[in-house]
């Protein structure tokens, strides 16, 4: 199997499912910033929350009583 076969099959069909999952761990990265460049100035915890009925990519819990929630979606 030659490279561009082995691309092909191997490589490119797991391409988004692995850029979605690195694109959603960069949002949850970005919070504290976006949190910091607005001025709040609360602690946040950040994950996600997922469950049979209900898939939140971003969940930022902050000590000032706010919870903020996103959604990420990659696409090429």
């Amino acid at each position: 199997m030659g490279p561009a076969r082995s691309y092909a099959e191997l490589i490119r069909p797991r391409l988004d499912a692995y850029f979605g999952g690195c694109f959603e761990r960069l949002c949850r990265e970005a919070l504290p910033a976006l949190c910091a460049r607005e001025r709040i100035h609360a602690a946040v915890t950040v994950g996600e929350d997922w469950n049979e009925d209900v898939q939140i990519d971003v969940v930022g819990v902050r000590d000032d009583a706010w919870i903020d929630l996103g959604e990420c979606t990659w696409a090429r």
